[in-house]
């Protein structure tokens, strides 16, 4: 009884350290997303001002700089409206 009771114990130990590992890897993930999440609220609310900026007629004005994403590739067509415009 007393081996069965062990490898019960052994058994029930691994699986409580699965079950801690498990949690550490969704806090990970949850602190990733929140980062990444944060990031791109940054970006999305100085395109959202540039664009405000540029729509009340303020053409001077500083893009954020374009990163090689979706949001990069807004930012550079941003940028060429307001060139163009700006030789209108």
């Amino acid at each position: 009884m007393a081996i069965i009771d062990e490898k019960i114990d052994r058994i029930w130990s691994d699986y409580i350290s699965v079950l801690w590992g498990a949690l550490a890897a969704i806090l990970a993930t949850i602190a990733i997303a929140g980062l990444v999440i944060g990031v791109l609220r940054a970006q999305v609310a100085g395109l959202v001002d540039a664009a405000n900026k540029m729509a009340g007629g303020n053409l001077d004005i500083t893009l954020p700089r374009a990163h090689k994403n979706e949001l990069g590739a807004l930012i550079i067509a941003l940028a060429i409206f307001r060139d163009e415009t700006r030789k209108a």
